[in-house]
């Protein structure tokens, strides 16, 4: 997967309706979750949280929670 320069993506992104069914591999999720932690907070709390879930039902049991 090539990288794109950040300006290129804050200009080019678009709102997302339709999301692919395809499972994300996890190097790439952990690479993201990598780049949130290591990204600036607000006055440096780091007052942030992951969840992690692949398996739909688990991700239904969390989102039932949230409504």
């Amino acid at each position: 997967m090539s990288e794109i320069g950040l300006f290129d993506a804050l200009y080019s992104t678009r709102s997302m309706r339709r999301l692919k069914p395809d499972p994300v591999p996890e190097e790439l999720l952990k690479k993201v979750i990598e780049a949130g932690i290591h990204a600036p907070s607000g006055s440096n709390l780091q007052n942030w949280a992951f969840v992690f879930l692949q398996e739909r039902e688990d991700k239904q049991f969390i989102r039932d929670r949230y409504l």
